[in-house]
């Protein structure tokens, strides 16, 4: 009676009863070699014997429908057959890879993957390794990514593809070009790095303009360039502005507030407070640097914050219902020369509902040195609700002027 062979993956008869079943086998022969290796469906994984005898080629597949896996046959020589398993377990999104000591293991596709050998010491690992082949590995553990190999000092690089930005969510307005957004948490979308080459750090912050940063809490930099921000709740609205502790402003170009609750509105303005009384800015101290330069007599030229002709950010301002004690250094030097002068005042402003005045007289501290003549006063332009510091210089002589106003500001 005839049994079946496997013959590539076909059942064919051994021996067949006359001509007929000649014919039969010969068809099922045929048919095998026609359509190539086929898949083997048993209930054990291959071995060595799985070989040609049996009918295997190079390139059959074996599926064991027991232990769920998947083999191919890479060499199919007498009793020396090779398989190699090509399944994996999958569990939602995660690929388990066990390789032999020194193995590697590929991982494509929108998977995440689990090494479990250790490429180089065979030692059971607990994270998934890169191979850079230059004796150093980039590991990805349970907790993070971890540099390991023989260098004392290794780098780890992070790196977006073109101008993409680097961050570590997905939600919020989209970044700026090379922006930089480390916060997972925000109120707003448009909290983020928005801005190119922008930095956000800590939670809920904004930054806008180029290269801003802003760092720790609810701060928001909308300073065009560079503008900076670190602490709680500050505001940074001026060009290259910074603000530094909580609920500050630095509204004016390369402003500096610090403290709490401190307001700069006027170039270069330095202020600091320690809180306020109603307003940002009602209880602080600030200091102003105003200069110019002078290449005749002309009288009264005013001193200003950007050396620019006087405008609404760069002269000493006096906002309404505010008390100024303005204590007042002008040094003066001629370009290429000996003549300097020096003068130093102390003198009180008011602005009482949008009126602007001086209480009391002006003092004079110290002695004035002033050997070559040039001019100095104070104007209290009660128009434009700010204090003039103005000079006279000389004819055909360039004079170098500066000021520094340190004021004590309150509100009432």
């Amino acid at each position: 009676m005839a049994t079946l062979t496997n013959y590539k993956g076909l059942q064919v008869p051994d021996t067949t009863p006359g001509a007929g079943g000649d014919a039969i086998k010969d068809n099922f022969t045929a048919l095998a070699d026609r359509i190539g290796p086929v898949d083997y469906t048993a209930t054990a994984p291959p071995g060595a014997g799985d070989d040609d005898t049996q009918g295997f080629e190079i390139g059959s597949r074996w599926i064991d429908v027991t232990g769920d896996e998947e083999y191919v046959c890479v060499d199919n020589t007498t009793a020396s057959a090779v398989w190699r398993k090509t399944s994996a377990h999958v569990t939602g999104d995660l690929v388990d890879f066990t390789t032999a000591v020194s193995g590697h293991a590929s991982v494509s596709a929108n998977t995440s993957a689990r090494h479990t050998q250790n490429t180089d010491t065979g030692t059971s690992a607990t994270g998934f390794e890169v191979d850079t082949g230059q004796n150093d590995r980039t590991k990805l553990t349970a907790i993070g990514l971890e540099r390991i190999g023989t260098a004392a000092n290794l780098s780890l690089i992070v790196k977006p593809k073109g101008t993409g930005a680097f961050q570590i969510d997905d939600n919020g307005n989209t970044r700026g070009a090379n922006a930089v957004d480390l916060q997972a948490s925000r109120t707003n979308d448009a909290n983020v790095a928005s801005g190119a080459s922008s930095v956000v750090m800590g939670n809920d912050n904004r930054s806008t303009g180029i290269a801003d940063v802003a760092i720790g809490s609810a701060n928001t930099v909308e300073g065009i360039v560079a503008g900076f921000a670190a602490g709680v709740g500050n505001q940074v609205d001026g060009f290259s502005g910074i603000a530094l502790g909580s609920v500050n402003e630095a509204n004016a170009t390369i402003s500096l507030v610090s403290g709490q609750e401190a307001v700069a509105e006027v170039f270069g303005q330095m202020a600091r407070a320690a809180g306020k009384f109603s307003a940002v800015g009602d209880a602080q101290i600030s200091t102003y640097v105003l200069r110019r330069r002078t290449t005749d007599a002309t009288a009264n030229v005013e001193l200003t914050a950007d050396k620019g002709a006087p405008g609404a950010e760069n002269r000493l301002a006096v906002p309404s219902d505010r008390m100024l004690e303005c204590n007042i250094t002008v040094i003066a030097h001629e370009e290429g020369g000996a003549d300097a002068a020096c003068w130093r005042r102390l003198i009180i402003l008011h602005n009482d509902g949008g009126t602007t005045s001086q209480i009391g007289s002006t003092d004079t501290i110290g002695i004035d040195a002033n050997t070559p003549g040039w001019g100095f006063n104070l104007f209290v332009d009660d128009t434009n609700d700010v204090l003039q510091i103005r000079v006279t210089g000389q004819a055909a002589k360039t004079i170098r002027w500066l000021g520094r106003i340190e004021t004590v500001e309150l509100g009432f």
